[in-house]
């Protein structure tokens, strides 16, 4: 129970800030920044859409994904930092809130997906597929990818990070994307 209300108050704090973060601090503008705002991707074709350089910064799904060809997280996505400044970010949440506030993780069925988008973060879900990094920053947080991670270069691999709750049942090994 306690495992649970500390992922719970993790998550709580890690969506929080990001949206803080990329909240419009300037009180003369009522103009709401819908870009770099969170949006829910409860089918497949929504999902794809907000993967996209043109999507959001934050996509949160509400159930199992399942696709039949390779996707692609691009974009350049940005929020201020605590000192002010602009930072790529990216955040693929696969997970939502249930009943007493438990973590409900749903599955993204993927031949592959190419992570192209700086500083990705993936979070409280599970993809089964194999995982192409192919931008910096990429992050993983209680997640569990059934498949191969895999990296463009040494550099990207060495600066991966994962919490200690993040599984990989496949090999995590440098190797470029070919289609």
């Amino acid at each position: 129970m306690k495992k649970k209300l500390i992922l719970i108050t993790a998550l709580t704090l890690a969506v929080t800030s990001i949206m803080i973060g990329c909240s419009n601090t300037d009180s003369k503008s009522t103009e709401i920044d819908i870009v770099s705002s969170a949006s829910q991707a409860p089918d497949e074709k929504t999902f794809e859409e907000k993967i996209s350089k043109d999507g959001n910064f934050i996509i949160i799904t509400s159930k199992d994904l399942t696709f039949d060809k390779d996707l692609i997280v691009d974009g350049t996505f940005t929020k201020k930092d605590s000192d002010g400044n602009e930072v790529a970010t990216r955040s693929l949440a696969l997970a939502e809130y249930g009943d007493n506030n438990t973590v409900i993780r749903y599955t993204l069925t993927v031949p592959r997906i190419i992570i192209n988008s700086e500083n990705t973060l993936l979070e409280y879900g599970i993809i089964k597929g194999d995982v192409y990094v192919q931008a910096p920053g990429f992050k993983t947080k209680d997640a569990t990818i059934d498949g191969n991670l895999y990296f463009a270069n040494q550099e990207l691999m060495d600066a991966f990070s994962a919490d200690e709750l993040t599984t990989v049942t496949g090999e995590i090994e440098v190797k470029e994307y070919t289609k």
